[in-house]
């Protein structure tokens, strides 16, 4: 049932003929909550949050610390150019779980102005990596490991 205020956006990725056990990510409907939160983990997953560490850190999977630096200690360089991109420091005592999760999976609902990228919206993958050519950046489960580790980054840390 949806609330007054809430906002359901379904996004599809057609399956390939060859689809079979190692698919590549699909994407599940997802709701956004006053145009600001997606309070569900994606497809139900939970995540880790030190894979999460991992993934935030691998420059070539997500660059997240390229531009945002190293919220939880050393670790990064803001590459040249990305300065403008917020600190993530204590980034899990300004914002919930939901509000994480929809600045990685789907910036532009929030921001159409953002230089951040989509994570979870078809057409990003830009690679033949995984086999998602033209699917999402990141499964559903790598974008629950992001936000367990991001929801850990607190003042008091």
């Amino acid at each position: 049932m949806l609330h007054k205020g809430t906002i359901f956006l379904t996004f599809c990725l057609s399956m390939p003929a060859w689809a079979g056990a190692d698919d590549p990510p699909v994407i599940a409907p997802y709701t956004i909550t006053d145009g600001r939160s997606i309070d569900d983990p994606l497809a139900g997953a939970e995540g880790v949050w030190q894979t999460g560490r991992l993934i935030y850190f691998d420059r070539k999977l997500t660059g997240c610390s390229g531009c945002h630096g190293s919220p939880g200690g050393p670790g990064a360089e803001i590459v040249a150019g990305n300065e403008g991109a917020p600190a993530l420091s204590g980034i899990g005592s300004r914002m919930s779980p939901g509000e994480i999760r929809l600045w990685i999976a789907a910036p532009v609902a929030i921001d159409p102005e953002t230089a951040m990228p989509a994570f979870y919206l078809a057409g990003q993958r830009r690679d033949g990596e995984g086999g998602a050519v033209n699917g999402p950046w990141l499964s559903a489960q790598q974008i629950e490991h992001l936000v367990a580790y991001l929801s850990r980054q607190t003042d008091t840390q």
